[in-house]
């Protein structure tokens, strides 16, 4: 027998069925956020189904990764794919680890992967039109980690405000996360609201390439002034100009 860990409504699970006795396929399916965990996999997989599969030999439960509702020794095979990384900490994915060992069988046989990233442009280039807003995450943190700021957002909490700020804050124009090639004007930036030398979710806004530029060192409330200045200035000349025509 087989148990999935984190099997969101992946592929694999569903071809397993064809050859082992039985697979359990575990996720938070009904009380997760994330759209791998989809609700529809855990009352009618068969929609979900990629693949010629078994149904009498695979089902779906609601499960925690960090505490298995099996007895030890039950499974040939524990599976786990991209998913270890999303359970919040180091310690749930050791907790995690230490649970697949404790309901494996002696001899068993567990198929563990992380995110992976294959080397080349095009392997490059297909992650990043797939996954634009992770990609976008995950370069920011690398860049401003390497840049000696104090890191203490995850690449998940990056990602998730990324994908809620689909405008700029400041100009409101619509973000390009996937350029072709540089970025361009509209490419989102990261924005430490005051300027300090942390990233947190609670200090940081993302903005468009022109916004940054224009922003230099100013802090938020500097900037926003100085925009509010410019708009007032371009109005009163307006109406200047309107006046006298």
């Amino acid at each position: 027998m087989a148990l999935g860990i984190g099997c969101g409504f992946e592929n694999p699970p569903f071809y397993f069925s064809n050859f082992m006795k039985y697979v359990f396929c575990t996720d938070l399916y009904i009380i997760s956020p994330w759209n791998e965990a989809k609700p529809q996999m855990f009352s009618d997989p068969g929609k979900l189904a990629p693949c010629k599969w078994n149904p009498r030999r695979m089902g779906v439960q609601v499960m925690d990764g960090t505490n298995i509702s099996f007895e030890d020794n039950t499974f040939d095979v524990v599976f786990s794919y991209s998913s270890i990384e999303h359970f919040g900490s180091k310690d749930a994915a050791a907790k995690t680890m230490q649970e697949i060992e404790r309901v494996l069988k002696p001899g068993g046989v567990l198929s563990l992967t992380t995110e992976v990233l294959l080397s080349g442009d095009i392997y490059e280039k297909e992650y990043r039109e797939r996954h634009p807003h992770r990609m976008w995450a995950r370069n920011t943190l690398h860049d401003h980690k390497r840049d000696g700021c104090d890191i203490q957002i995850s690449l998940d909490e990056l990602t998730a405000i990324a994908e809620k700020s689909t405008h700029c804050p400041y100009c409101g124009v619509r973000m390009l996360y996937c350029p072709k090639n540089s970025p361009v004007w509209n490419s989102p930036t990261l924005d430490r609201r005051d300027n300090e030398n942390v990233i947190r979710a609670d200090n940081i806004d993302i903005i468009c390439l022109d916004c940054n530029k224009a922003k230099v060192n100013w802090t938020k409330e500097e900037f926003v002034s100085f925009c509010r200045d410019i708009v007032e200035a371009y109005d009163e000349e307006h109406r200047w100009i309107t006046a006298h025509e």
